[in-house]
């Protein structure tokens, strides 16, 4: 038994040390993104092309959409974690099983140390409360289906919203309209888009997605490969940080954009979500235009009554 200790020590500090240390300097993985959630400092490590350890930028990646979609849903981003901890664990265990068939004290081993890594048990999956935590994740079908079924027409009455901005800022101008303004976008975004949100809950989606809308915004406008939005992968996908990796430097470019030139410039400025991107060139994209009759309403919504037309 203590030959087999020492052994399994050892083989502990040899992938300890080749695995690459973590790039969240400015805090822990549960200051982070478990108990808080420091989106700039997220996306930073995200866009760090320096690598992490073994999973890290996985639970990152889950983290940080669950918590665009919804960010005062804490459940919601703590299942998302866990349920990037268990394909983790997953995929971990393939491989060594791959490699050691016959399993066994080694296969066990390699599986712990080499593939999960230390580093993600210390500061991943002890911290979080381990396999009791992981054990109460909602399956992924389901977690999708959450957000279906509760969220998301919230979440796309918010995107038009910011689309109607978007072509406000780009299309309407002094002295003939005002700013554009949350009152005059809820008033008309039924009429425009394909959403049954009342007034109200229009409003209230907004507000709790404050700090995350220019994101938001951005995902919807993002193509990927499959033809789909990134938005709506990131609602139906079990997406990894490998899969939205191609597209991250533009959602965040796309996203200041938003944050700096659409959301700054409308009668209640979004202060919260230029907090949370990182200060990187933003990268302009024009508005995704609207028929005539939608546009007319558009402008009517938003137009100054003291100019004489």
């Amino acid at each position: 038994m203590t030959d087999m200790l020492q052994l399994s020590r050892a083989i502990a500090a040899k992938f300890a040390a080749a695995d690459p240390e973590p790039l969240d300097h400015l805090g822990s993985f549960m200051a982070l993104v478990w108990e808080d959630f420091l989106a700039r400092e997220v996306m930073e490590i995200l866009l760090d092309e320096r690598s992490s350890y073994r999973g890290h930028k996985d639970v990152l990646t889950a983290a940080f959409f669950a918590w665009m979609l919804h960010p005062k849903h804490l459940g919601l981003r703590r299942n998302a974690i866990r349920l990037a901890a268990m394909r983790h664990f997953e995929r971990a265990e393939r491989k060594a099983l791959k490699e050691l068939p016959n399993g066994g004290w080694a296969a066990d081993a390699v599986y712990r140390y080499r593939d999960i890594g230390i580093k993600f048990l210390v500061d991943v999956y002890y911290p979080i409360g381990g396999m009791g935590s992981l054990l109460r994740a909602t399956a992924r079908l389901n977690h999708s289906r959450l957000i279906r079924k509760k969220y998301l027409r919230q979440i796309f009455s918010c995107v038009e919203i910011v689309r109607i901005y978007h072509y406000a800022v780009d299309h309407l101008h002094p002295p003939a309209h005002r700013k554009p303004s949350l009152q005059g976008a809820t008033t008309v975004v039924r009429k425009v888009a394909d959403t049954i949100e009342s007034t109200s809950a229009t409003k209230d989606a907004w507000a709790r997605r404050r700090p995350s809308i220019a994101y938001i915004y951005a995902a919807s406008t993002i193509e990927t490969a499959n033809g789909n939005t990134l938005l709506h992968d990131v609602i139906d996908k079990n997406i990894d940080f490998k899969s939205v990796r191609p597209h991250l430097r533009e959602l965040v470019g796309r996203a200041r954009f938003v944050a700096d030139q659409i959301l700054a410039r409308a009668v209640e400025p979004v202060g919260e979500s230029a907090e949370a991107v990182p200060t990187v060139e933003p990268i302009p994209f024009t508005v995704r235009m609207y028929g005539n009759v939608e546009a007319a309403l558009i402008g009517e919504a938003f137009a100054d009554p003291r100019h004489n037309f």
